[in-house]
């Protein structure tokens, strides 16, 4: 293989990873009611099933930059693309077992997600970087937008297979087109990063140590409680308590990916002239109203637009959030980065779980107007750390640096 050609492979190994990464991520809510149809599950074994990624994303965080150091960037990025097609495989194996190991092969699927975003997401945010210099913040915004379109695409993808009677073949593709992407990275020449770069070590910054940096960190669990309630229980939400068909669940959740991937990428030109912390402030009343406007759509059209404006309200937060940490702590914004990610795969996998036991005794509907108590949750505690924040801690950071899931 030519240098040229081995430089393009190496960035559709990248780019084309990010897109695969989100399709997986959202492959197991976008499928949720067609599996609990097909297996009979209850909420609580539903809930229980993004346990294992809670677990796993912690594990591959923490582990991440130590394997960066003892098998080199390249083959961390393989090794996660590997962990993705794990999971397609335990996802479509799934479809075949009965419930019980049906549900252990979901628990695989899960796991081997969270561990795919936690080893991945060091090789992802700093690839881009080498790979295009000249242009890093829009070759890593580029990046991050790819990443919102899978999760965007993956609920109309697996919804057009499903009313064919075709899901599993869906799957199926999309496991046969990242067994050839990690090939690809495979033979694949990656430019070499230095190990300062992805590596998760110690230096005089300590921001463990410090209560600000422990607020942002329950704001980011918070946050994605309220984040896994719009987007883990959509499809469940639409058909089985509002009587919807898959077509129309599935176009309400890709528009809430579809607005929520908008929004970033829109928000990572306003922060220019916007700091985070404005962010973060406006955002919480717009998902306190769209928890309230969810209950009351009844129409298609409503629930679209509800998901939709759902998407809007979620946006940016995340990354505003990430940016607004590392902000105190400049010398440790991939540390914050890798530490804020993990707390959010915290905050959906437990989140899940919990409404799912919740869910035995009372509605997704009648839990949209209890939900609304987290965004106000992230307010008083944002206010809370901006008391605690250097006023260096308030200027603006490139939010592009976070990762979009």
């Amino acid at each position: 293989m030519s240098r040229s050609s081995s430089a393009t492979a190496a960035a559709i190994s990248v780019y084309a990873g990010g897109l695969i990464l989100g399709m997986t991520l959202v492959s197991v809510p976008a499928s949720s009611a067609l599996l609990k149809q097909l297996h009979g599950f209850s909420d609580a074994q539903y809930g229980a099933i993004y346990l294992p990624q809670l677990l796993s994303a912690i594990v591959g965080g923490l582990a991440g930059g130590l394997l960066s150091n003892v098998l080199g960037t390249k083959r961390l990025l393989i090794l996660a693309l590997a962990c993705l097609l794990v999971a397609q495989l335990a996802l479509a194996a799934s479809a075949a077992l009965p419930p019980a190991h049906a549900l252990s092969a979901l628990m695989i699927t899960t796991g081997c997600i969270g561990l795919g975003i936690g080893l991945g997401s060091g090789p992802l945010n700093a690839y881009p970087v080498v790979l295009f210099p000249a242009v890093s913040n829009t070759a890593l915004t580029a990046l991050h937008t790819i990443v919102g379109v899978g999760m965007m695409l993956a609920p109309i993808y697996l919804s057009t297979f499903a009313q064919q009677d075709n899901w599993l073949f869906g799957v199926l593709v999309l496991s046969a087109v990242t067994l050839i992407l990690t090939l690809t990275a495979m033979l694949a020449a990656f430019p070499s990063i230095a190990t300062s770069e992805v590596t998760t070590s110690v230096p005089a910054q300590r921001p463990e140590r410090r209560t600000l940096f422990w607020i942002c960190a329950v704001i980011a669990v918070i946050y994605s409680v309220a984040e896994g309630i719009f987007s883990n229980w959509a499809m469940l939400f639409i058909q089985e308590e509002r009587g919807m068909d898959a077509a129309t669940a599935s176009l309400a959740l890709t528009c809430f990916w579809g607005a929520l991937t908008g929004g970033r990428l829109l928000a990572s030109f306003i922060v220019i002239r916007v700091p985070p912390l404005a962010f973060l402030f406006a955002l919480p009343p717009m998902m306190t109203a769209a928890f309230c406007l969810l209950p009351i759509s009844d129409s298609a059209a409503d629930l679209i637009g509800a998901f939709a404006f759902a998407g809007a309200a979620c946006s940016a937060y995340f990354p505003m959030l990430v940016a607004y940490a590392a902000s105190a702590f400049p010398q440790r914004v991939a540390w914050i980065a890798s530490m804020m990610i993990t707390a959010q795969m915290v905050g959906i996998g437990l989140g899940t779980y919990v409404i799912g036991l919740i869910k035995g005794t009372a509605s997704i509907t009648s839990l949209y107007y209890v939900a609304t108590t987290l965004p106000a949750a992230t307010l008083m505690l944002i206010a809370m750390g901006r008391h605690l924040a250097a006023p260096k801690a308030r200027g603006p950071i490139n939010a592009s640096s976070v990762r979009s899931s």
